[in-house]
């Protein structure tokens, strides 16, 4: 990615982000930092199903989440997969493992 690319997608995430409202990234970033705790790899799917994390208002808004939890090393990516969801059509997601558990976490991908 050119550095444009990336200040454009840093653009959007902090958009997004900022839409999605104060309780929403704290409730997120806390269910990141849980998934993280538990030194398995998981998608945003696994994020929805295992800690109830409602959707926000932004459907962007978690991914901006994710950039700033590996931003801060909490979270480190690991490969790739298809979304389980219905309504993302086998999209392509990344998968994270917690940065603390990286020997534990195998990567994965396509």
């Amino acid at each position: 990615m050119t550095a444009a690319e990336h200040a454009e997608r840093d653009t959007g995430a902090a958009l997004a982000d900022e839409a999605a409202g104060a309780w929403w990234r704290s409730t997120a970033d806390a269910a990141i930092a849980a998934m993280a705790d538990r030194g398995v790899p998981f998608t945003a799917d696994d994020l929805f199903d295992v800690t109830g994390l409602p959707e926000s208002t932004n459907p962007r808004a978690l991914g901006a989440r994710f950039l700033k939890a590996a931003h801060a090393g909490v979270i480190v990516g690991v490969g790739y997969t298809t979304s389980r969801r219905p309504g993302a059509h086998a999209a392509v997601v990344r998968v994270w493992c917690g940065s603390h558990a990286l020997s534990t976490c195998e990567r994965v991908g396509r």
